[in-house]
């Protein structure tokens, strides 16, 4: 499962249009909430994406990182 502290940590939140929105960084799709982007990267394999082996990726590259 993907930690949604992390999560947060990582994702930019930007203004398009006027509105806050969440920039997956694995297909760089915009989502309205955090909660939409959680969703997407864990269910966005049922639409071609896989987003959620991105961020497990990043996750464990991120944490490698803090031990050196």
């Amino acid at each position: 499962s993907v930690d949604p502290a992390f999560i947060r940590t990582i994702t930019s939140a930007e203004h398009v249009c006027g509105e806050k929105r969440y920039k997956c960084s694995g297909c760089l799709r915009y989502h309205d909430t955090l909660g939409s982007l959680m969703s997407h990267i864990e269910q966005g394999w049922r639409e071609g994406f896989s987003c959620r082996v991105f961020y497990l990726k990043l996750k464990s590259i991120w944490e490698q990182s803090l031990l050196t």
